[in-house]
């Protein structure tokens, strides 16, 4: 369950370019795609990444879609 309430990201550094390939830490996953990947008659080739690959995402745009 998302909490309502002030939010703090404290950040150290960002940098646009790195000397080396780093893994992403984290990934942002907003609110458009997560009522897409159950519809019926949906055209995955025409949809987003996220909602085409959800099943090998784990289903995190169902699981989003649950505590949105």
């Amino acid at each position: 369950m998302a909490i309502k309430g002030p939010f703090e990201l404290p950040l150290s550094t960002i940098r646009a370019y790195m000397q080396e390939p780093i893994t992403p830490r984290f990934v942002h996953v907003s609110s458009a795609g997560v009522t897409r990947p159950d519809r019926p008659g949906l055209d995955l080739s025409k949809q987003p990444p996220a909602v085409r690959l959800n099943k090998e995402l784990d289903f995190i745009l169902t699981y989003k879609l649950k505590v949105d």
